[in-house]
């Protein structure tokens, strides 16, 4: 495993040019389907230590998550029936909870119920933003040594990369219509699936 400060140095180029990969095409993903920038960034866990390679996923995925709410809010359809939500949005928190996929039930309750693309990222993005800013908290909280200058650096580093690989995603999201976005999206799904297999045996 590389050392963040051989990373850092730029003294391990082709384990950093792979780590700034890794995270730009997992911000690619999130802003297509809206979420899964862990599925893609998982493997960053061959490159950083898991503590710190956690830290980074949360710091990106919240960037880009922002980025791209903040990018498509004028356009979203909120969810009009508040009830449906609010039981959707305590589904997905619970499986979250077990599985670290917040909108895994949202992606899978807007395929079945023929949601449409603005609809459906809305209410899925809205809640893993959300999660996403408790996780980070949290982790802040409990482990602030993992916020020290070293992530500050890769962060600085990588933060660029993932917010072009974001935009593009967004750009693709786009021109794609309800039919292909729901299949996006449950790609992605089977993604983290099976990015969390991955996360597990490297770790």
């Amino acid at each position: 495993m590389t050392s963040l400060c051989a990373l850092i140095a730029c003294s391990d180029f082709p384990s950093l040019a792979a780590l700034l990969t890794i995270y730009a095409v997992a911000a690619v993903l999130s802003g297509l389907s809206g979420f899964g920038f862990s599925a893609i960034g998982c493997l960053s866990f061959a490159v950083l230590s898991p503590e710190l390679a956690v830290a980074m996923l949360m710091g990106l995925s919240l960037l880009t998550q922002a980025f791209g709410a903040a990018a498509l809010w004028a356009g979203a359809r909120r969810e009009p029936n508040a009830t449906r939500s609010f039981f959707v949005g305590a589904a997905g928190g619970l499986v979250g909870g077990f599985s670290a996929f917040q909108g895994s039930a949202l992606v899978v309750w807007n395929a079945r119920a023929g949601a449409g693309k603005e609809q459906g990222r809305a209410l899925t993005q809205a809640l893993i933003l959300s999660m996403q800013v408790v996780g980070l908290a949290l982790l802040l909280a409990r482990h602030p040594a993992l916020f020290g200058l070293g992530f500050w650096r890769l962060f600085v580093v990588a933060a660029p990369l993932a917010l072009v690989g974001n935009r593009l995603g967004i750009a693709i999201y786009r021109r794609t219509g309800d039919t292909s976005y729901r299949r996006v999206t449950l790609f992605a799904l089977g993604a983290a699936g099976f990015g969390l297999l991955v996360q597990i045996a490297l770790v």
